[in-house]
């Protein structure tokens, strides 16, 4: 999105300098910041972030402005051999209704063919919220020791997240990363994850209002620390899932 861009806009550079062949960056540019109340954006005051990119060394980039050129955009993305980058304009207004699948006899059977068998922790997530979270990512951590010991494949269910709704940059960081057997790829200790959490969870019952996933991975969270990982990293809660289910689950 722009907003996000804006705020980390010096990515563009390190893009540019690395200049991947295999990357192409969709900015959906609603020119507000949707997460934190609506506000208009720069891009809807003049900043215009295909020039930034072209500032900053990206060679390939167009702007999507109208429908009628989605289907140049599609063309640009895919034919190039460089990074490429595309700036695509749309309205600040609510997307189209859809209707999202809560069937979880038919999500399994769409779940088949990706998994090899009917995936209970598949039909799970294609069930629940979509919106990258750190509580989604905390969420499949805990998910690996069920993967251990029901012999599915926690990279193929790593595979299915990424090319879904859930996932984002701090998933990879430290999902990612931790099939690699590197539980270092987000440097945030378990102790301050646990304390940060509970300002939110404690923050909410003031109010009051419902708290219930916070809640489910700030109670993960003091597990990790009971069991004595609280000076390791975010990824190292699959340390603890092991300790606890006594399997293991990711080489290191």
């Amino acid at each position: 999105g722009d907003g996000e861009l804006l705020m980390n806009v010096g990515a563009l550079a390190t893009i540019s300098v690395m200049n991947p062949s295999n990357l192409a960056i969709v900015c959906v540019d609603n020119g507000h910041y949707g997460e934190t109340g609506w506000q208009k954006s720069h891009t809807s005051l003049g900043v215009d972030l295909e020039k930034i990119a072209i500032g900053f060394g990206i060679k390939r980039t167009m702007t999507i402005a109208q429908e009628a050129d989605l289907a140049a955009g599609s063309r640009f993305i895919r034919e190039g051999n460089s990074t490429g980058f595309v700036l695509l304009r749309v309205l600040p207004t609510e997307p189209p209704h859809s209707k999202r699948n809560f069937d979880a006899g038919k999500a399994a059977q769409l779940c088949r063919c990706s998994c090899g068998s009917i995936c209970e922790i598949c039909v799970a997530f294609s069930v629940t919220d979509p919106r990258p979270s750190s509580g989604h990512t905390t969420t499949v951590l805990r998910l690996g020791a069920t993967c251990a010991k029901s012999g599915v494949s926690i990279a193929k269910l790593h595979e299915i997240i990424s090319a879904g709704a859930v996932n984002s940059g701090i998933f990879q960081l430290i999902a990612g990363k931790m099939l690699e057997g590197d539980l270092t790829g987000l440097k945030f200790t378990l102790v301050n994850a646990m304390k940060d959490l509970r300002y939110y969870t404690h923050f909410a019952e003031s109010l009051p209002t419902p708290a219930l996933v916070g809640s489910a991975v700030h109670q993960t969270l003091v597990n990790a620390n009971l069991l004595g990982f609280g000076d390791k990293f975010i990824a190292s809660l699959i340390e603890a899932q092991e300790k606890l289910a006594g399997v293991k689950i990711v080489p290191r």
